[in-house]
This record gives structure tokens, sequence and C-alpha cells, in this order.
């Protein structure tokens, strides 16, 4: 295995050119990825009308020195949400935990 990535660099090395391509290639990949996470996470829920008042509950767990972060949250704190704030209009519940 150590001798055909050897000789795959070496060739690359003696070749500039296709090494060139191969980092253009790799930072256009880069670019390419990094715009389209960027584009996601600011067009999320861009559909909606009204969307700067919407908030989102998220619950953060930790079991066993895992940390996790999860969208669901326990089932009677969309009502108790809607009962103790003020301001708010109405809950959604995404998911239950029974």
């Amino acid at each position: 295995m150590y001798d055909y990535i050897n000789t795959a660099l070496r060739n690359f090395w003696h070749n500039k050119v296709s090494l060139l391509l191969i980092y253009r290639v790799i930072y256009w990949h880069r670019c390419i990825g990094i715009f389209l996470v960027v584009y996601y996470k600011l067009s999320y829920d861009k559909f909606e009308p009204d969307r700067e008042r919407i908030y989102r509950v998220v619950m953060n767990l930790k079991f066993n020195e895992n940390e996790g972060h999860s969208a669901a949250v326990v089932e009677p704190l969309s009502k108790a949400i809607q009962n103790e704030v003020t301001g708010v209009e109405q809950t959604v519940p995404v998911m239950q935990f029974r």
C-alpha cells in the first residue's frame, strides 16, 4: 500500500501540472461545499410569513459523557410555554416523548 502511495506522489511531484489541477479541484470542491452549507443555513424557513417571529426550542442532552441537541422536547413543555411565557401566540410540538 505504501509503495502505491509513494509512486503516486512521486509521479505528481514530477508532473506539476497534474498536481496543480488536483489542488484546484480540491479547492473548488471545498468552496462549493461551504457555499451550499451557508446557503442552506441562510435559506432555512424563508418561505414562512413573519419568520422573524418564529422561535425553535432545542433540548441539550448529556448521556454518559456524550453531549447532543434535539429539536424534540418533553410533551408538557409546549403547553407550559404557551401558558406561562408572555407574547407567545401559538406553539407547535414537533415530536412528542412519552
